[in-house]
């Protein structure tokens, strides 16, 4: 029997164990099949139920750690609590593509998030 690993490390574990049940609710309501839009809107239904803040579609200006120049924004489904940035995707399955772009978003440590007018690494450490 393959068990599962535990993951012992998870940053903000309460809020990411209520944004899960937010999920499985709006996935067990809705099933599959559905536009991403659709999710989108459920899940912030569940959100709002649950009572987590949540901002959808925030602009999330992205600078240079060289030049401090801005590079683009980054637009995320939601950022909930001002803690966890949230992307939702509605499909059947995940390519080998989506995985590596998920595990790209999670090893960048290249980028400054701006939060409340405030620099951030995506570490989370403060950039004066």
């Amino acid at each position: 029997m393959n068990e599962s690993p535990q993951i012992t490390n998870i940053i903000e574990k309460d809020l990411c164990y209520k944004i899960q049940g937010c999920i499985f609710n709006a996935s067990n309501k809705y099933g599959k099949g559905l536009k991403e839009n659709i999710y989108q809107n459920a899940l912030a239904e569940e959100f709002l139920k649950s009572g987590l803040a949540t901002v959808g579609q925030k602009i999330i200006n992205i600078y240079s750690f060289d030049t401090g120049n801005k590079l683009g924004t980054y637009i995320p489904d939601f950022v909930v609590e001002n803690k966890i940035i949230l992307e939702i995707k509605a499909s059947n399955f995940t390519t080998k593509q989506d995985l590596e772009q998920q595990r790209l978003f999670l090893d960048q440590k290249k980028l400054v998030f701006i939060r409340g007018g405030e620099k951030y690494g995506s570490g989370g450490e403060h950039i004066p």
